[in-house]
């Protein structure tokens, strides 16, 4: 097993599952849509590339490539995670890689 392997099953589909029914659709950690645009008031990131390293279930791709039409490339570990954000999100966002 490589060096990630605890951090992939620890991330296991229904963990994910608890978490994006405490955080909100596709979302894996608190502060949700808010707390992006929080993160990101002041900053001119309105058709940008943006980088999204640790992307989960793509919720912050998702959000970045509709409210600022942002391309997004998101990094993911967790193989399982890569195909389910794919599999939820729109086209415009399958650019996940792992």
């Amino acid at each position: 097993m490589s060096d990630y392997s605890k951090i992939i099953k620890e991330y296991s589909p229904e963990y994910c599952e608890f978490l994006e029914a405490t955080y909100g659709k596709n979302m894996m950690s608190e502060g949700k849509e808010k707390g992006i645009d929080e993160l990101l008031k002041g900053a001119n990131v309105i058709n940008t590339r943006i980088l999204d390293i640790g992307s989960g279930l793509g919720g912050v791709p998702f959000h970045l490539s509709t409210k600022y039409q942002a391309h997004v490339t998101g990094i993911e570990i967790n193989k399982w995670m890569v195909e389910e954000s794919a599999r939820r999100t729109p086209t415009n966002i399958k650019n996940m890689i792992y």
